[in-house]
């Protein structure tokens, strides 16, 4: 696959491609990489929702999670799990910055 596959869209045609595929993360993706590139306003405005768009998609594939309350009795002693890594930590990683 190339590298820059929207490389000779235009930003309407960007637009519409991000209209058509809201839900898609892979898409939103290759078009965040593409918008990183570009310097019109339009173009800039149009990262700024993909970016939107994959963070509330990011929110919403993260397991909900209730807290426990260890009870000592019950409990056998473990040295602490590792927290999570953060949603900024995860991003970063994907982007490998």
């Amino acid at each position: 696959m190339l590298s820059r596959p929207y490389i000779s869209k235009t930003t309407k045609e960007l637009e519409q491609i991000f209209k058509e595929n809201t839900k898609d993360k892979d898409i939103l993706i290759c078009l965040k990489k593409e918008l990183l590139h570009r310097q019109r306003s339009k173009a800039v405005a149009l990262l700024d929702k993909v970016n939107k768009q994959l963070e509330s998609l990011n929110q919403l594939s993260l397991p909900i999670e209730k807290p426990k309350a260890p009870t000592p009795s019950t409990q056998p002693s473990q040295p602490p799990t590792p927290q999570k890594r953060s949603f900024w930590k995860r991003l970063l990683k994907l982007f490998r910055w």
